[in-house]
């Protein structure tokens, strides 16, 4: 894969990986997040639940503040009317009662004696439309309720004898009484606060419905003794504003608030409902849809056991179930926050319908959906970006990289004129720079240097790379030069002498044939040394310019081995021509002195010795020639090696060159003893 590709891929790569985790985290956590969600939502509606039951229980406390403070007014209004009217007194007359008890029905006969305010008796009045002193009076005055209480007897029951409270028949309902004890035996409140010479404000069942009511005593004319009390009140039921209130009121979408009664006669019934119809009815027996059980008997003991200490702190329960009303298609759970509201004994229900909160669910999921195909389509696009990005990126390392390959291709070729000149300050400007920088030191160090050698500068001061390579091959050339010098040196000067003494002896007519052989043959023999010497001098100098192409070759590429096989390849054929010279020679050596001569045979088989080296050596340059043509990894480091080893064969050549001397010496001293003696034995003769 191209490095664009890789740039690319990665981007790409990058972008799903994130894509993907981030789906995938939130498609895992979508369930747990729509969980969570429907239970904050869930919280949120048990909250608005509570919050309308307490709104209820605070409008209920607010309205009876208000009652009461009307009716506190209208009962000093009412006892200021009294006084003004010459207060309660009791005539000497009796009068007949059918008292009947306002709770139980039962009725009682008495006597008691006519009450009067001032001289006027209240009479027995039923009648609604005939006026009765006082009572009427108060309702012009303040409105509302009034009436006058006798006391019946010493328990303190206490019996109607004139009021503007209307039965259900339209009469007025004098003849009913107050027991002291109610029926479940407990005494009221409202005659034991009055027997105890107190007023009592608050809450009272009056004949036959609740009131907001005043009561207070009537002493007799000693002020020692109750005989009465005198009565005003609001009808409870007749607060319309807050009925009206707490009808019209919802809870969510499709929720709705109830009032219940607590306890007595009215446990369970509905006080106030959103349909004014079902005013009366008795939920008592409401059962579950579920599981049948008794929803509002339970609702309502959880109520009786919250009590109201605080305002500011109402406390609040809840129930869950599940009923089907009529206009239901299927039973709907639902969530029910309880108060109660003591001092009326309201039980208040606030219903929350939790398929209200279906709608909050769905949004929800919608949401998480949205969620999910906006990262997606921000995946896309991003991932457009990154490849479009990730092409720019390639191009933008990929070109400087491409020019960096051409130019090294260039160099390997041997064109060092190739420049980058990339103007960036990043790592590729610096690769760019090094790059450049490295060409021109090639350019001022290896093609000098080489072009130097071309011209047989050999004492060329390189620098940089090639300082050490040449300085060492140079130091290596000198000595074989000079080891070369000093054998010809050494075989000219034998040669010489040779010459010089074979000059006498070819003047002497009757020599011996041997001898004269031996001088005839002496200058070509000496030719053919110096012949030898002469090629080992060339062979010398191939070596060592083929020692220092390999030390310089570890910084030139493998196309510049074409000059190494060139130069192995002379000195290939220098072998040759010195193996061939050589052989000659150590021919003619050996048909110089003889047979069986010493010396003769010492020189021919150091030249033979010289024939078998230079053949080493032929077959060494023709490794060099092959050796040029492999693979450049281990090229040089081969190349030195060979040309290491062609330098000691060359050595080897100084030990048979030495040899040789040592023998051609022996062989002059043989000659010019074998001179003198045959010149001795002409002269006796």
């Amino acid at each position: 894969m191209t490095i664009r590709g890789k740039i690319t891929a990665l981007g790409v790569a990058l972008v799903l990986l994130t894509t993907g985790a981030i789906v995938g985290i939130t498609r895992f956590q979508e369930k747990r997040i729509g969980q969570r969600v429907s239970a904050i939502i869930k919280g949120q509606a048990r909250q608005e639940a509570g919050k309308v039951a307490r709104n209820v229980h605070l409008m209920c406390e607010v309205m009876r503040a208000e009652v009461q403070e009307t009716v506190s007014h209208n009962i000093r209004v009412a006892e200021d009317l009294l006084q003004r009217q010459g207060g309660i007194k009791f005539a000497e007359e009796q009068v007949d009662w059918q008292a009947v008890n306002q709770f139980n029905q039962q009725t009682t006969h008495l006597s008691l004696p006519k009450m009067q305010v001032g001289n006027d008796w209240l009479s027995q009045n039923l009648k609604a439309d005939s006026p009765t002193p006082l009572v009427d009076e108060i309702k012009s005055l303040v409105g509302g309720t009034a009436t006058v209480f006798q006391r019946m007897n010493e328990a303190g029951d206490m019996l109607r004898v004139a009021t503007n409270v209307l039965q259900a028949d339209g009469s007025r309902a004098i003849g009913t009484f107050i027991p002291q004890s109610q029926p479940d035996g407990i005494t009221n409140e409202v005659i034991a606060a009055v027997l105890a010479g107190e007023t009592y404000f608050g809450r009272a069942f009056v004949v036959n419905t609740w009131y907001m009511t005043a009561y207070e005593p009537i002493w007799d004319q000693t002020g020692q003794k109750v005989v009465g009390m005198l009565y005003v009140g609001e009808m409870q039921e007749n607060i319309p504003s807050l009925r009206l209130g707490i009808r019209t009121m919802s809870v969510g979408q499709t929720g709705y608030v109830q009032v219940l009664g607590g306890s007595g006669d009215h446990l369970g019934q509905l006080q106030i409902s959103p349909d004014p119809a079902l005013r009366g009815n008795s939920l008592w027996d409401l059962q579950d849809s579920s599981n049948q059980r008794l929803v509002m008997r339970d609702i309502i003991a959880k109520a009786k056991q919250l009590h109201t200490r605080d305002e500011q702190a109402i406390p609040v329960a809840f129930d869950h179930f599940t009923l089907q009303q009529e206009g239901d298609a299927q039973p709907r759970r639902r969530i029910a926050a309880i108060s109660y509201y003591e001092p009326w004994d309201w039980v208040v229900v606030a219903v929350f319908n939790e398929d209200d909160l279906d709608t909050a669910h769905a949004s929800v999921a919608k949401g998480l959906i949205d969620i999910v195909r906006s990262v997606v389509a921000v995946a896309v696009a991003v991932m457009l970006l990154a490849v479009i990005a990730g092409l720019i990126l390639a191009c933008n390392i990929i070109e400087p990289l491409k020019q960096t390959a051409a130019m090294i291709k260039g160099l390997k070729k041997g064109r060092f004129d190739q420049r980058l000149n990339l103007d960036r300050h990043d790592e590729i400007g610096e690769i760019a720079g090094a790059m450049d920088s490295f060409a021109d030191d090639l350019q001022q160090e290896i093609q000098t240097t080489f072009e130097k050698l071309a011209q047989g500068d050999f004492t060329f001061q390189a620098k940089g790379m090639l300082a050490a390579p040449l300085a060492k091959a140079n130091l290596a050339l000198n000595d074989l030069i000079q080891e070369a010098q000093g054998i010809a040196d050494q075989v000219a000067q034998g040669a010489a002498e040779m010459s010089d003494e074979a000059t006498p002896a070819e003047a002497q007519p009757k020599a011996a044939d041997s001898a004269e052989l031996s001088g005839d043959q002496t200058p070509a023999t000496t030719g053919k040394i110096f012949e030898i010497i002469k090629v080992i001098e060339e062979i010398a100098f191939q070596t060592n310019l083929l020692t220092l192409s390999a030390a310089s070759e570890s910084t030139r590429s493998s196309e510049s081995c074409a000059s190494l096989a060139e130069v192995a390849e002379e000195v290939r054929t220098l072998a040759a021509r010195s193996a061939r010279t050589a052989k000659d020679t150590a021919e003619l050596i050996e048909g110089t002195s003889g047979v069986g001569s010493p010396s003769t045979d010492q020189m021919a088989t150091a030249l033979r010795k010289i024939v078998a080296g230079i053949g080493q050596a032929t077959e060494l340059a023709s490794e060099i020639a092959v050796t040029s043509k492999a693979p450049a990894t281990s090229q040089a480091e081969t190349l030195l090696s060979q040309a290491q080893r062609l330098k000691g064969l060359l050595a080897n050549f100084k030990v048979c060159q030495q040899d040789n001397l040592a023998a051609w010496t022996e062989f002059q001293a043989g000659a010019l003893s074998s001179g003198a003696t045959k010149k001795d034995k002409t002269g006796k003769k």
